[in-house]
């Protein structure tokens, strides 16, 4: 036994120097990491991390809708239900604008009546337990990798009264009832393609078309400007074809416009033949070969969203970001806002670290003044509108003193998109600085981008421009004051932005400003106009915003399906791809997060095609962040593929591992009698195969179960 002991403490040693982790789960630790697999301890008291709620009401809306068309009746309805804390359910098919009406109601609704707050997530393809972990993330925070057990978590969510909106939702009837019990003191908005919410307790309402005056409103926007009196005798023939989807009509205006094609036209080709065939004949006629490979790539993803890079290398097509910005003008795909919020639970690869970070209360100076690896930085300006003049002045003198700026008044070139535009920045800029005042602080939009910039862990300086109440995640940074002395205040916040920014020798400071501004908008600033003495190349380690943008398709995926051979082929390659892509990545937990719904499919692909070795990898790869952010369904999923697998391919070794994992997560859930079942299975599998290392971490683990059956192998 001596002789056990010693080899169990030299794995220890050895799984402490590996690139692993730690997580607490319930009355024990969980290392996680090491080749051999994870190694569970009993926590001792002391060690146990101190969970706490996070300050409220929280406010994690998404961005407002205010164009909304029609949905009077569909809004009302759900308002005067959710205001009697009924939960709602908005459903019906795809493109039919269900996000649109979540949106507008998680700013229309009396924020005030859920004293928790407004929590909204689109959750497609997320597993229910992995659902109210996320929530729970949402309300609580702990200074270490913590995963309440299952009674905690209940009890935790049961003392919450929050609107929570689920966008997306792809859960069964079973699975959405079991969330909202969970959570029962939280009133719920789920938008769907099917219905979930029965019975008196819950207000569902199917999503109809819009009629043909608003369809005739949406097509005058999409075409920026009146319709004429013969086009306007076609909104309804338009309108009837597509049965009011929005999407659809979209969809068509957009390939009528691209292709100078009048609407009286398309009125017609719709009347004469308006089959499910000839209307998707429509959309892609006119496609070209790039523009269809990419959207038969989605098409395979279900909705998953896939990052432009990972499109131009899966497809080996060059300039996919423009292809893509195309299709997104025909409404074919959209982009897909990150809104993955990685659960705080800790320094787990250094994303929580970083937000704590923003909030210690420190001198000004010490936060600002490390030096910059880069010569170019710059600051995002976020205010109100009522601002908006004091706003344009501090942007002028703030580069005159040298220093890169961002604001939308000068920024945002005629005919760019101002939402496009405005999220590049966001996602580019490594300060944020927020214009306090009455208005600011009212303000949903500034408010957001305060807490988006917070969660993405960049710099956020306050600056007041008039008294105002703080608001309470603003309280403990430290401002910078222009109320009383603009002068005074002018030069303090050159002197924390100024730091590294100022021009190279002989360059003008206007000139610097023009080289900052050119990384956001196109064609404003071209390479000539930047002075052959400045000339400063993009750093290596920025990130180019459009390659990391995510799309998913638009509308319905049968429409740009692949032949099943065809089909059978891409498949194929996205298990390669992603396997390759995803091992060096393993400590990136938001990038592995945002591309979690697409290492999925590809593991469930690498199953059915045999593709034993990539299977492996990448779940060897997802575990990390899985484990350490508490998506443990994701994870107990991961294992069953992978297991699966294994089998098939005859991989003993592989099952081994995979039956250790399964029984480590029982004993962490207090499933002690699967735990014993999987661990055994694991220590035979090992003891046959001759694995002292991993044996040795399996017989840990097991003792905590209960004395294993299985002797004692010796050499």
């Amino acid at each position: 036994m001596a002789n056990q002991t010693t080899l169990v403490e030299r794995i220890e040693t050895r799984v402490q120097r590996e690139d692993s982790g730690q997580i607490a789960v319930g009355t024990h630790v969980l290392r996680i990491g090491s080749v051999h697999g994870g190694i569970v301890d009993a926590a001792a008291s002391r060690q146990q991390p101190r969970p706490k709620a996070r300050p409220v009401p929280i406010q994690l809306r998404p961005r407002p809708f205010p164009a909304i068309l029609d949905r009077i009746e569909e809004t009302a309805a759900a308002i005067r239900a959710l205001e009697s804390l009924e939960s709602v359910e908005l459903f019906g098919e795809t493109g039919i604008g269900k996000t649109v009406v979540l949106r507008h109601l998680a700013h229309t609704i009396n924020s005030k009546l859920f004293q928790d707050g407004i929590i909204y997530r689109e959750v497609r393809g997320v597993p229910p337990e992995d659902v109210l972990q996320l929530l729970w993330g949402d309300f609580f925070e702990c200074d270490a990798p913590f995963k309440p057990a299952d009674s905690q978590l209940r009890h935790d969510l049961q003392t919450k009264n929050a609107l929570v909106i689920l966008d997306a939702a792809e859960l069964t009837r079973a699975e959405a009832e079991r969330v909202m019990n969970v959570a029962a003191g939280c009133t719920f908005l789920l938008g769907s393609p099917e219905r979930h919410l029965w019975g008196s307790e819950a207000h569902a309402t199917q999503l109809a078309g819009l009629p043909a005056k608003d369809v005739s409103a949406l097509i005058e926007r999409e075409l920026s400007r009146p319709l004429t009196t013969d086009e306007g005798l076609s909104v309804e023939p338009i309108t009837s074809a597509f049965k009011g989807n929005p999407l659809r009509i979209l969809q068509e205006v957009a390939m009528a416009r691209l292709n100078d094609r009048s609407l009286t036209n398309v009125a017609q080709d719709l009347r004469s033949d308006g089959s499910p065939e000839k209307l998707a004949a429509h959309i892609t006629a006119s496609l070209s070969s790039a523009q269809r490979r990419i959207l038969s790539a989605l098409a395979i993803f279900s909705g998953a969203p896939v990052q432009a890079a990972m499109l131009g290398e899966l497809l080996q097509i060059d300039n996919v970001e423009t292809i893509l910005e195309e299709l997104e003008e025909r409404h074919l795909v959209r982009t897909h806002a990150s809104s993955t919020r990685t659960q705080r639970m800790g320094a787990t690869g250094g994303f929580a670290k970083d937000e704590r970070a923003e909030f210690r209360n420190r001198p000004l100076a010490a936060k600002h003044t490390q030096p910059l690896q880069t010569p170019i930085q710059f600051a995002f300006l976020s205010y109100a509108r009522e601002d908006a003049e004091f706003v344009l002045r501090l942007a002028k003198d703030l580069g005159a003193g040298g220093a890169g700026v961002w604001v939308d008044q000068l920024d945002i070139a005629p005919g760019q998109r101002w939402d496009r535009a405005v999220e590049d920045a966001l996602a580019k800029c490594l300060q944020l600085v927020v214009v306090l005042s009455p208005a600011a602080v009212e303000s949903t939009n500034v408010m957001d981008e305060v807490s988006l910039a917070l969660e993405d862990g960049k710099t956020v300086v306050p600056v007041l421009h008039s008294q105002c109440k703080i608001p309470f995640r603003l309280r403990r940074l430290q401002y910078v004051d222009l109320s009383l002395d603009y002068k005074a205040g002018h030069d303090r916040l050159l002197e924390t932005l100024g730091v590294g920014l100022q021009p190279p020798p002989g360059t003008a400071d206007t000139s610097r400003v023009k080289v900052v501004r050119s990384w956001f908008v196109d064609h404003v600033v071209t390479e000539q106009e930047r002075p052959a003495t400045s000339s400063p190349e993009k750093p290596d380690d920025a990130v180019d915003v459009r390659s990391q943008r995510r799309y998913t398709l638009a509308g319905e995926f049968a429409l740009f399906m692949p032949e099943p051979t065809e089909a059978a082929e891409e498949r194929k390659r996205a298990v390669a791809y992603f396997a390759d892509w995803v091992e060096p990545r393993q400590r990136d937990v938001k990038t592995i997060l945002e591309t979690l719904p697409v290492l999925m499919h590809s593991l469930r692909w690498g199953v059915k095609f045999g593709l034993a070795a990539e299977v492996m990898r990448i779940t060897r790869s997802l575990e990390l962040p899985l484990v350490l952010t508490g998506r443990w369904e994701s994870w107990t999923n991961a294992l069953c593929l992978a297991a699966q697998s294994a089998t098939a391919a005859g991989d003993k070794a592989a099952l081994g591992w995979v039956r250790h994992q399964d029984g480590t997560k029982a004993i962490c859930e207090g499933n002690l009698s699967e735990a014993r079942q999987s661990l055994e299975q694991a220590l035979q599998i090992r003891e046959e195969l001759r694995d002292k290392a991993g044996a040795g971490v399996t017989r840990h683990n097991l003792k905590l179960v209960a004395p294993p059956t299985i002797p004692l192998w010796k050499p």
